[in-house]
């Protein structure tokens, strides 16, 4: 497994998802949703995608349960001219208290072979689109501090850190001068200082 002692998990946010832009996959790539086969089909890209965990039937059913008639609302997959899934993300929620309004864009991966080629916006996009379907008015998602190609996705994609952490706070700060393009990114609300960021 491979290690990143110094990453730690950071939360995005997009407030409004009514008029989240609709961004078709290339010509050739089709999204469809969840099918009973798919659990193999998940842990196979993800596999592919992620040397840094190990990914198992028990994983995926930890991270969304085995109700079918969830996982055909929420679970997507992106497929190749061959009709072969390359890529995978869930338009999920969160499932607390006070926070039943916000969807979560959840596991998103792209098999190597096909990334570079805007199908990671695509997904996101198709995601999106889905929770707002679904009665979710805003999402969130979370990712490790050390996935700056995703990082730079979600910013591209209009999501906005939400900081909840000092350790969080002095992150991104570091990030957003790693990603010029996005120096001057707004954070949607400091948590720890409960005041916006300075």
């Amino acid at each position: 497994m491979t290690e990143h002692p110094n990453s730690i998990e950071l939360w995005m946010v997009n407030e409004d998802l009514s008029a989240y832009p609709r961004i078709a996959p290339p010509r050739g790539y089709t999204i469809r949703r969840w099918t009973p086969s798919d659990v193999d089909v998940w842990i196979r890209i993800w596999a592919h995608a992620d040397h840094s965990d190990r990914f198992t039937p028990a994983l995926f059913h930890d991270q969304f349960g085995a109700d079918p008639r969830v996982l055909v609302q929420r679970m997507l997959f992106l497929c190749d001219s061959a009709g072969s899934p390359v890529g995978t993300a869930a338009a999920w929620f969160i499932d607390l208290p006070g926070q039943e309004s916000w969807g979560r864009v959840h596991w998103i991966a792209i098999d190597p072979s096909h990334q570079r080629k805007g199908l990671a916006r695509a997904l996101v996009s198709a995601c999106c689109r889905r929770m707002h379907e679904l009665g979710h008015p805003h999402t969130q998602l979370s990712t490790d501090s050390f996935r700056l190609p995703a990082i730079n996705l979600y910013l591209n994609c209009g999501f906005l850190p939400d900081i909840r952490t000092a350790e969080q706070k002095r992150v991104w700060r570091n990030i957003l001068q790693e990603l010029p393009a996005h120096a001057g990114a707004a954070c949607r609300y400091d948590r720890y200082q409960q005041s916006p960021v300075e």
